[in-house]
């Protein structure tokens, strides 16, 4: 079995010349904060006993740290031998090595092995730290934290004169001159030979010794071809260190530590300055210590000699007392193997004694004596825990102030904020005035600071109720009521001066200080009490809104002595929807079902504010709106636009459009010739449902497009113009030019001709055919080109047809069919009209029939079939012609009938009749207050 006889002699020369003091050294501390080039000492990269302590991690310990290095990686866990993959998942075969003397113990071949057990077998049989190995892995060609380990070209993509794992065949940069190309190739060789060069180095009957410890050496900064860099002189203080400048022959220079994650100047080199980063990065301190030990997985370990000669351990378990301890020297870190050598003693807690049992509180750097062991358990200590240390170590401890139970923030302050400790708690104290609230007495100030104490819980501060502070860990106003800590956001706070509502104290609680009674959220702008009422709270007080309203499902709850404290708004309960806008933004918003919704323009603005529950803006705290969930922009229902496409759209509703085919179009449709311009997010939150064609329909009545205007059209005359109505949100309707004149099936175009509207077509007819065939239908109403161009020409109407239309949906007959007996899906050309069919109401006085033709007048007109025909071939005249628009009521024993026209409602219908609105619904069965053009109803007496 080879012993590493030159490591042992290397770790003992540099512990005697330190001991003697021929070689001084002055071993750094851990930094308390991030890392500095400062901290670089060139003559001690790294201790021996780092250096060599082959035990810090084993196989799985370095698969752990792999892992957490490159969560994913380019290739599956299911690597084989020599995938291109990251490290964590490579794999390789270890060949048979015998010993070698002075480098290396024996290895026995393995096959498919992970790079993690490689490297403990290697560390070892090399007596090389594995810590070693992976940084010096990590510095030559970044394997352990690289993804996609590819070797690049001159361009950053994968080469293709190298192997694709050409950076694992020369992983450890061993047999790699600068000068030169690389002569060592293959993973597992990379590594066993730098491990065994490294254990080689310091050997002292070896090639390597012209670097010598405790003695002046000079380094080149640079290569020699880089003329004018120099170089530095240091004394060298480690065996280990001297190896790593055999194996990397450059030291840092000072703009290279001045920018230590970064480039210095072309002078700079990097390898041993990044081998030393790494380490502490990765591992901590690479420096080794003395009394104060731990391993990898263990805690920091305190030696104390003992009775028996030999030494102790204990354990600390609070990070907080190893800094306090730092005195005592730096952690070196250690394998367990080593830790597990010293028989444990215990736990090291924060009291300690001396040989004569004089008791100390111990605290950065510092020892303060108890005036007894009563006193201890009042920081919750125990005399009989405490550690008995040596003369030199208690000595190496400056000494304090004796311990007090009111205790500084810092070491040292005078002012500012104090802690009261009783009874193994620590209490935050908000001011004196709370102090003497709560019937205590201020003794004198200790020199300990609170951080001293973080192994004692929280209880809850000293301040008294109702009083408004500033939490100092996040700046925020903050008041404790009911024994609860309430503290406002910053943004709410800004926004208004709740000092203007609560008495106000100078002194601050910190966060920690508060958590034991803290309430779950911050006080928000927003709030609701215990009864779900909720507020939004102003400069000025609160609003109190409706129950109805949905502005946000994160109001904080507050207790309703907080809310008493705020004064409450005049006016009735804000209900939504409400338009709002920030003291401080330039948008108005829609607020409506949890969520604010910025209005595009001013117009929309403007007509949103009709809908909404009031037209008044409401000004509000811009910390309100943090509350509000943000939506997409809202335009006004009804308003006409221009997309960024070109596209003219129509909105309906507030999540809805319609696309309008042309500017003509546009102006059919009665929505003007300017529409607004509009940016693709304005639309974000619409979607489209269609194209505005010539039909639409509001609130179950169907209006048709004319000249600018939506003209009422029965359902049963629609249905015989093309397409299908579409049917639009009543906001949209409001908005819309509609008239009061009723369009029937006959258009004239302006051309001045006549059509008949059939199955979606107009069929030309004849000046006599009109006036003969018309009935009591509405009259023809004038169109102009656009709903001309949009109405299909079907075949002009038969010359000899001349039956008079009775019904809405009367089909023309064709002249050589049999007389039909239910009306049919397509024109017919067979006059069959009904000699008792009902007829609608005309819109128009103009509107008469032949007192020939015309059928009998009746109130109820048929929607949905024709009547059965009579077996004539020409109905039966009506004795007199019926020229009122409106039909005259028929008056029976308690009921008369009556034909809903156009610009009817419920109201104009009752007054009419002189009954009410109620007993109107009552009678013909209504739930609502709408009704429909050419409806039946039943009029009560």
């Amino acid at each position: 079995m080879f012993k590493p006889v030159s490591r042992v002699w290397a770790f003992i020369t540099v512990v005697v010349l330190a001991l003697s003091g021929v070689v001084g050294l002055n071993l750094p501390q851990q930094p308390a904060k991030a890392l500095s080039g400062s901290m670089f000492d060139p003559g001690l990269i790294i201790g021996d006993s780092v250096f060599y302590d082959f035990g810090t991690m084993d196989a799985g310990d370095i698969q752990t740290f792999l892992d957490q290095q490159v969560p994913r990686c380019k290739l599956a866990p299911a690597a084989k031998v020599g995938d291109f993959t990251c490290l964590r998942y490579y794999r390789t075969d270890i060949p048979a090595m015998p010993a070698a003397d002075g480098r290396c113990n024996a290895i026995d071949a393995q096959s498919n092995v992970l790079a993690s057990k490689m490297i403990e077998i290697i560390a070892r049989a090399c007596n090389i730290n594995p810590r070693v190995i992976l940084v010096t892995l990590q510095k030559e060609q970044g394997l352990v934290t690289s993804t996609n380990p590819f070797w690049p070209d001159s361009s950053g993509n994968p080469s293709t004169s190298k192997p694709a794992d050409y950076r694992y065949q020369i992983a450890m940069g061993f047999a790699c001159p600068d000068t030169g190309p690389c002569t060592t190739f293959g993973f597992f060789y990379q590594v066993y030979k730098a491990a065994s060069q490294f254990h080689w180095y310091g050997n002292p009957g070896g090639s390597f010794t012209y670097l010598k410890v405790g003695k002046n050496v000079t380094v080149n900064y640079q290569v020699a071809s880089v003329s004018g860099c120099g170089s530095r002189t240091f004394l060298l203080k480690s065996q280990a260190t001297a190896a790593l400048y055999y194996y990397t022959p450059y030291t840092p220079n000072q703009p290279a530590l001045d920018n230590l994650y970064g480039s210095g100047d072309r002078c700079s080199a990097y390898g041993n300055r990044n081998f030393w980063r790494y380490y502490w990065d990765w591992f901590g301190s690479p420096i080794g210590g003395g009394f104060l030990l731990k391993s990898a997985t263990s805690d920091t370990y305190l030696i104390v000699p003992n009775s028996a000669g030999g030494f102790n351990k204990y354990d600390i378990t609070d990070p907080s007392l190893v800094k306090a301890m730092a005195p005592l020297g730096p952690v070196g870190i250690v394998s367990q193997d080593y830790i597990d050598s010293f028989p444990s003693a215990g736990l090291l807690s924060r009291i300690v004694k001396s040989a004569t049992n004089n008791y100390y509180f111990v605290d950065n750097g510092s020892k303060y004596a108890f005036s007894s062991c009563t006193q201890a358990t009042v920081f919750g200590l125990n005399c009989s825990d405490a550690v008995q240390l040596t003369s030199y170590q208690l000595n190496a401890l400056t000494t304090g102030s004796p311990m007090s139970a009111l205790v500084p923030d810092a070491s040292g302050q005078t002012t500012g904020p104090q802690y009261w400790i009783t009874g193994g708690v620590k209490h935050e104290i908000l001011d004196a005035a709370s102090a003497a609230d709560a019937g205590i007495t201020l003794p004198t100030q200790s020199d300990v600071p609170i951080s001293a104490f973080s192994y004692l819980p929280w209880g809850g501060p000293i301040a008294k109720s109702g009083v408004l502070f500033t939490n100092r860990t996040t700046g925020n106003y903050a008041v404790i009521l009911g024994g609860k800590y309430y503290e406002i956001n910053h943004a709410t706070s800004s926004d208004m001066d709740f000092k203007t509502w609560f008495p106000f104290s100078t002194g601050t609680i910190s966060d920690l200080g508060v958590g034991d009674i803290r309430a779950a959220n911050t006080v928000g702008t927003i709030v609701s009490d215990d009864s779900k009422n909720f507020f939004i709270l102003t400069p000025t007080g609160k609003i109190p809104l409706a129950a109805t309203a949905t502005v946000t499902a994160a109001a904080t709850p507050v207790p309703v002595d907080l809310l008493k404290a705020v004064p409450t708004l005049p006016g009735q309960p804000l209900a939504t929807p409400f338009l709002a806008k920030s003291a401080t933004g330039k948008f108005t918003y829609w607020v409506d079902q949890f969520a604010r919704r910025p209005i595009v323009n001013t117009t929309s603005q403007v007509k949103l504010g009709l809908l909404a529950s009031s037209p008044v803006i409401q000004v509000l705290p811009p910390s309100a709106f943090a509350q509000i969930n943000a939506s997409d922009p809202v335009l006004a229902p009804g308003s006409f636009l221009s997309d960024p496409n070109g596209r003219l759209l129509l909105t309906d509703g507030l999540n809805q459009y319609l696309t309008v085919a042309s500017a003509d179009w546009a102006l059919e449709t009665g929505l003007g010739k300017r529409p607004a311009r509009v940016l693709k997010t304005d639309l974000s939150g619409y979607h489209s449902e269609g194209a505005l064609g010539i039909k639409i329909s509001c609130d179950a009545q169907q209006y048709l497009a004319v000249s600018g205007v939506w003209q009422p059209i029965n359902d049963a005359y629609a249905s015989a113009y093309p397409g299908t109505a579409v049917a639009l949100d009543a906001t949209t309707c409001a908005t819309l030019k509609k008239g009061t004149t009723e369009v029937g099936r006959f258009v004239i175009t302006p051309a001045k001709l006549i059509y008949l509207l059939i199955n979606g077509k107009r069929r030309l007819v004849t000046q006599k055919q009109y006036d003969l065939i018309r009935g009591t239908t509405p009259a023809a109403i004038k169109i102009d080109d656009s709903l001309n161009t949009a109405l299909p020409v079907g075949t002009a109407l038969p010359a000899n047809y001349k039956n008079v239309l009775q019904n809405p949906l009367d089909l023309l007959p064709s002249p050589s069919a049999s007389p039909s007996v239910a009306p049919s899906a397509n024109p017919t050309m067979s006059p069959v009209p009904s000699a008792s069919a009902s007829r609608l109401p005309s819109a128009s006085p103009s509107n008469s029939a032949s007192p020939s033709k015309a059928p009998s007048a009746s109130p109820t007109p048929s929607k949905t079939a024709s009547p059965t025909p009579s077996k004539t071939a020409t109905p039966a005249p009506s004795p007199t012609a019926t020229k009122s628009p409106t039909p005259t009521p028929s008056p029976t024993a308690t009921t008369t009938k009556y034909v809903v026209v156009a610009g009817d409602n419920l109201t104009k219908i009752a007054a009419k009749f002189g009954v009410t609105v109620s007993a109107l619904k009552a009678a013909n069965g209504l739930t609502s207050d709408i009704v429909k053009l050419g409806q039946a109803l039943v009029i009560p007496r």
